[in-house]
């Protein structure tokens, strides 16, 4: 039954995040009243939800003191997190019959990579008590399970005291029905056995089971190197590994460019740009020391590198890229947390090698914190490999281009017809800079003796 005027209570955190909550802990809730479009609203500006609960405090608010089994209130939503689905938010919706009433992407969702999204079904008649409440998780998971033969769920999801994020980012997929469910809705179900669920596992060597299925795809010629990184635990045999393989996996942050050439076209580069901060040394030399991301969806920051350096080296081994992730987890990504572990490390490195041509990377504007290719609005940008084989100042070598493309500029638009005076007013009358009179006087000089003539014949403008 569809019904978008329904309303329904439910705890609202009164604090929103734009990424994922990490401070579950801290939360405070109060208990408001909705409809579906309002929910929509909540979930996309970051705030976090769960059911409601007795004994709260004076102000009306409650925390994780409150929100306990025992005690639970009531609540009209059941709530499902799907964590690395097989198929798509997309997908998935599509697939599925009848649909939730709301469905949505969680921020640490990769499309393709990491399929993580939660689902919310709506009762027209509310939940009193947990064991309804499990039963009837029971019943919906069991009634997809019957369309989608691998679904299973997050396990924290069997339990009315759960507490669910929203997402406030821009990626946020979100997806309504209207729908509104009872007990009779998913009743066929109601008999079978048990439930399928899975614990969010965090442990590299016993989860490596769970990865064996995505090796299908990608034929690992160095075994050695396998066994070994399957075997990170700690700091030792990570620098171990990054030590031992440096120079049969080379890395490089930029699309190699001949050091002969003094300028690079940015069409066809990327450049993945670092962020330092500088300090002292004992011998009072500056050192830079690398800016570890410790803010944003980590697992997304380190697909998008992926990518990137699938770009910089199309030809790069699965072995390399892999070794590349190890790096960027190591010197560039705050892992203090631990989150990112080998596991994800496989998996993004997979998404990104097996699914390259799917996801386009716009490298002109990646951010500050995303590993952002460097981009230039003349598509030029100095090779300083150049500049350091023959001694030259970058800072040099920048005027030099900039005054270069700004003669080219003007060679375009001027008329070797017409005097210097009379080229600036036409140039000023379209707008056109630089203009003035002296810039173009030097124009005419670096003209004469930068190797351009003039065919008297057909007086074309060539470039020796």
């Amino acid at each position: 039954m569809e019904n978008r005027n329904f309303t329904f209570n439910m705890g609202v955190s009164t604090t929103h995040y734009e990424n994922k909550c990490n401070e579950w802990g801290k939360l405070r809730y109060k208990t408001m009243q909705l409809d579906i479009d309002g929910l929509e609203d909540y979930i996309r500006k970051g705030y976090c939800f769960t059911h409601t609960f007795k004994d709260v405090s004076a102000d009306g608010s409650f925390g994780c003191k409150e929100k306990t089994i025992k005690n639970f209130k009531s609540t009209n939503t059941v709530f499902l997190d799907i964590d690395d689905c097989s198929l798509t938010a997309q997908e998935f919706y599509t697939s599925v019959t009848p649909k939730p009433t709301l469905m949505y992407t969680t921020p640490s969702n990769v499309t393709g990579v990491q399929n993580r999204f939660r689902l919310v079904y709506l009762y027209e008649q509310p939940i009193l008590s947990n064991d309804t409440y499990k039963k009837e998780v029971q019943k919906i998971s069991t009634g997809i399970g019957k369309i989608i033969s691998d679904f299973s769920f997050d396990s924290t999801s069997v339990n009315a005291s759960q507490q669910m994020g929203g997402n406030g980012t821009e990626d946020c997929l979100l997806l309504k029905s209207y729908n509104i469910f009872n007990f009779n809705t998913f009743k066929e179900y109601e008999e079978c056995s048990s439930i399928t669920y899975k614990k969010e596992e965090r442990n590299d060597i016993s989860n490596r089971k769970a990865v064996s299925y995505e090796e299908k795809e990608i034929k690992i010629v160095d075994k050695e190197f396998e066994r070994e990184f399957w075997e990170l635990t700690d700091n030792e045999s990570v620098y171990k590994l990054l030590n031992k393989y440096r120079c049969k996996y080379p890395l490089h942050d930029a699309t190699q460019v001949h050091e002969d050439k003094p300028y690079i076209y940015l069409n066809n580069y990327v450049e993945i740009s670092r962020r330092y901060y500088v300090v002292k040394d004992d011998n009072g030399h500056n050192r830079a020391i690398p800016v570890k991301i410790k803010e944003g969806n980590r697992e997304k920051i380190l697909f998008r590198n992926a990518l990137l350096r699938l770009k910089i080296d199309s030809e790069m081994s699965f072995e390399n890229l892999l070794y590349a992730m190890v790096y960027e987890r190591t010197y560039w990504i705050d892992n203090s947390d631990g989150e990112i572990t080998n596991r994800i490390l496989y998996k993004v490195a997979k998404g990104a090698f097996t699914k390259r041509d799917l996801y386009g990377i716009n490298t002109s504007t990646e951010g500050q914190k995303k590993r952002r290719a460097i981009t230039n609005k003349n598509g030029l940008k100095v090779n300083k490999a150049y500049c350091e084989k023959y001694d030259i100042p970058v800072r040099t070598m920048a005027n030099k281009m900039r005054r270069y493309i700004s003669n080219k500029n003007i060679l375009k638009n001027y008329d070797f017809k017409k005097s210097v005076e009379e080229n600036s007013k036409l140039l000023k009358e379209k707008k056109i800079k630089p203009n003035s009179e002296r810039r173009l006087y030097e124009f005419m000089e670096w003209y004469k003796t930068e190797g351009i003539i003039t065919n008297k014949k057909t007086e074309k403008h060539e470039e020796i």
